[in-house]
């Protein structure tokens, strides 16, 4: 099933030249424009303690979920499906 999905997710990728340059953009500067926007949400004039509360728990519950994603890889040893080509 997972090399199915896999499949599915990645079949139109290479069909679209243009889709795969904006795909390929928005990847590239999508991680840093999030953490700009947080850092700007931060400093806000307006609701801070509420900001500041969402953007700390939303980190912890980031760090909490990875945290987690790694102690289950220490016991599933499973290989990640890959397309045919």
């Amino acid at each position: 099933m997972d090399a199915t999905l896999t499949h599915w997710i990645n079949a139109a990728a290479g069909l679209h030249p243009v889709l795969d340059r904006a795909m390929i953009g928005v990847s590239q500067i999508g991680v840093p424009l999030m953490v700009l926007a947080v850092v700007l949400q931060w400093w806000a004039k307006v609701g801070r303690y509420h900001v500041r509360h969402a953007a700390l728990s939303a980190g912890l519950a980031f760090l909490l979920g990875l945290a987690i994603n790694q102690f289950i890889l220490l016991f599933v040893h499973r290989i990640r499906p890959t397309t045919p080509a």
